[in-house]
């Protein structure tokens, strides 16, 4: 866990992407193995072949909202901060 997350509790969702950047493999997308605009494979063919293991190709990081707002609350400071914002 990286630093932050033990400090705040407040952790980072990685989500598989297409190697080119077109979408997100998320909802409607989440079964695919390959991008729908550009066909590029979403996982590492090479490592899939060699160990059978799927490799995301690449990955992007989302922070839930919840978390940031209930670690804000989490010090009688921060609530109050939020409050006057």
């Amino acid at each position: 866990k990286s630093l932050v997350s033990q400090i705040t509790g407040v952790e980072e969702i990685k989500h598989d992407m297409c190697l080119n950047t077109c979408i997100g493999f998320t909802a409607p997308f989440a079964s695919l193995d390959h991008c729908p605009e550009c066909t590029e494979p979403r996982y590492d063919q090479e490592v899939f072949e060699a160990t059978g293991a799927k490799v995301p190709r690449r990955q992007f990081s989302t922070i839930p909202v919840g978390q940031q707002l209930q670690a804000i609350h989490r010090s009688p400071e921060g609530a109050v901060d939020l409050r006057q914002a």
